[in-house]
């Protein structure tokens, strides 16, 4: 599991963009649902929040994958928020796109 909590600090930590705002996004929920059925996991096995001193949100490296794409979006691309999430779930279709393939 790649630990997305240190991929959002490492962009800057901007508070908009913490991992918990991205996980709750209904798209973000779909992906990982659609991410669950062609790898055959459980969402436990492909998402984790944990708190306290070490907590952090976790995820599988497809998910991951998706998720720091979505951060460098919305700080670079000269779009509304809403826009730049619409790009990158583009790019986290066509992830799934290519994994399915592989099925």
């Amino acid at each position: 599991m790649v630990n997305l909590t240190d991929l959002w600090k490492s962009q800057g930590a901007k508070s908009r963009n913490h991992p918990t705002m991205w996980v709750r996004n209904d798209s973000t929920q779909e992906f990982i649902n659609e991410i669950g059925r062609v790898t055959k996991c459980g969402k436990s096995h492909l998402l984790s929040v944990t708190t306290g001193r070490f907590g952090g949100t976790y995820a599988h490296w497809q998910i991951a994958l998706a998720c720091p794409l979505r951060y460098t979006l919305i700080d670079c691309l000269p779009m509304a928020g809403k826009q730049a999430s619409a790009v990158s779930d583009k790019v986290a279709k066509a992830i799934l796109d290519i994994e399915s393939s592989k099925v």
